[in-house]
């Protein structure tokens, strides 16, 4: 079958900044209680941890960061290292989120979000056994939270049990039904069952919450390819490329798009396309191949076909070569 390029959401959920600031507020009303500051210090703090998630939900997790350095010069304090974490996570500094998230989970062990970031940090990092266990030991605290749930799903998706991810992911969703990301990621679960029409049911409803979200656009779009709607799946791959114009992937699949409505000159000049963004991609080379062949341009095919087989990829170049048409 046709290689498709769609990759997880994250395992993060955003939520409304109401109700981060909430959850700051309930969890550090808990940490107060520590007596390891004054009343006043304590109302301090709160406000300031208030006000750097509302940065961070707002989309400037850097200016968050600099809020929490000042509250940690004062002391530990496990939402703000739980805060610097998220923020550091944000910024694609995978390794010192890590730290962060270690240091909080020592400070309050009791707080989930904390072993969910342990956990999202460690599954960007390809320790999935680890990631699965930090999510687990979320769910100790708090059974039914959606974000250690979407983690867990992550993590057997990646391990192909797309089963056991759809059924994580249906609890999550019962647990927090607004919730878009998770909506994205059961399309993704149907779209490796096989249950490519089901697919493109979740990512209708995520894409109309969410109707410039490029990563969607390009998964319906390859959930339309495998139920033989190629002009929806072209007109979903258009729109992820209009919004995300340097995604090596989002050309590919829109290649597969021309190749199904047999437009194999502009296939060709998306695949090499995709090719200019990201190297040493197999199937990149193989479909790009098979469009030379159609188009009469064998010599080029067959380069392809060995490029592929270089990397790793020698079956489509056997056949043509046992049928006379490469060398």
């Amino acid at each position: 079958m046709t290689h498709f390029a769609w990759t997880p959401a994250p395992a993060h959920l955003s939520r409304p900044v109401a109700v981060l600031l909430l959850l700051l507020a309930v969890a550090l009303g808990g940490c107060a209680q520590r007596a390891t500051h004054a009343t006043q210090d304590a109302d301090a703090t709160r406000d300031e941890l208030n006000k750097a998630a509302e940065l961070q939900a707002q989309g400037d997790p850097q200016a968050s960061l600099a809020i929490y350095g000042r509250i940690l010069q004062q002391g530990e304090e496990p939402l703000a290292r739980l805060g610097t974490g998220r923020a550091l996570l944000a910024l694609g500094r995978t390794s010192q989120a890590l730290e962060e998230f270690n240091r909080a989970t020592q400070l309050m062990p009791s707080l989930p979000q904390a072993h969910v970031g342990r956990g999202e940090a460690l599954y960007q990092l390809g320790k999935l056994d680890q990631a699965e266990d930090a999510f687990s030991k979320a769910l100790n605290y708090a059974p039914e939270d959606a974000q250690a749930l979407n983690g867990l799903a992550l993590v057997a998706l990646a391990h192909d049990e797309s089963e056991q991810a759809l059924a994580l992911l249906s609890t999550a969703r019962n647990a927090a039904p607004d919730v878009p990301m998770l909506r994205y990621n059961r399309g993704l679960a149907f779209f490796r069952l096989g249950l490519y029409a089901d697919a493109v049911t979740e990512l209708d409803t995520f894409l109309a919450e969410n109707p410039d979200d490029a990563a969607g656009r390009n998964a319906r779009a390859a959930a339309h390819m495998l139920t033989g709607n190629a002009r929806a799946a072209l007109a979903d791959a258009d729109r992820a490329l209009a919004l995300a114009p340097e995604e090596a992937d989002f050309y590919y699949n829109r290649g597969l798009a021309h190749q199904g409505l047999l437009d194999h000159q502009a296939a060709v000049t998306d695949f090499t396309r995709a090719m200019a963004r990201r190297s040493g991609v197999p199937h990149y080379y193989l479909n790009r191949g098979e469009s030379r062949i159609l188009l009469g341009q064998t010599g080029e095919g067959c380069a392809d076909f060995r490029r592929a087989c270089d990397l790793g990829q020698c079956a489509r170049l056997e056949k043509l070569q046992q049928a006379k048409i490469c060398p």
